[in-house]
């Protein structure tokens, strides 16, 4: 009972069914060591700063004040010089990465891409200064614009489902 959705709990369960509690708990191993490794490469990474505490199977990062970069920026290039996807954040302003068991066998690799990605945004800031600039920009926008704009989404759709006769 209750709210949950029934696929993550089935989806859980099976995993259990597969591995095993031995095989969960090594499963889990894998992640975290995966996380705090990469989280210990971050820390030196100069420009970068870890934000909160990676514990289990998320690391997130933003820049130093005199970085001379941004978080965004980082993440852009990522995607394109080594395909990562990372995750932007708003408050705090960061990115972050979620260490699953596929990706966890890639920590050294993601923290050499990570190196390289710093080096290349800090070589060209403005080649990713473009849609770096775009993430979060809603916070910065007056909130009587936010509301205009979520009215008339919510009008738009209502509008597609119901037509006015």
């Amino acid at each position: 009972t209750g709210s949950r959705a029934g696929g993550p709990v089935a989806a859980t369960w099976a995993a259990m069914c597969k591995l095993g509690e031995e095989g969960y708990v090594e499963t889990t191993r894998q992640i975290v060591g995966a996380t705090r490794q990469m989280a210990r490469g971050i820390e030196h990474i100069a420009g970068l700063r870890l934000v909160g505490r990676p514990d289990v199977c998320v690391v997130a990062f933003d820049t130093t004040e005199d970085a001379g970069f941004t978080c965004y920026a980082v993440a852009d290039c990522m995607k394109q010089i080594s395909g990562w996807e990372l995750s932007t954040c708003q408050y705090p302003s960061c990115v972050h990465m979620a260490v699953t068991l596929p990706n966890s066998t890639n920590a050294d690799q993601f923290v050499e891409d990570l190196r390289a990605a710093v080096a290349e945004v800090k070589k060209e800031p403005a080649k990713f200064a473009s849609t770096a600039g775009l993430y979060g920009m809603a916070a910065s926008l007056p909130s009587s614009f936010l509301e205009d704009a979520a009215g008339a989404y919510l009008d738009t759709m209502i509008e597609a489902i119901v037509p006015s006769s």
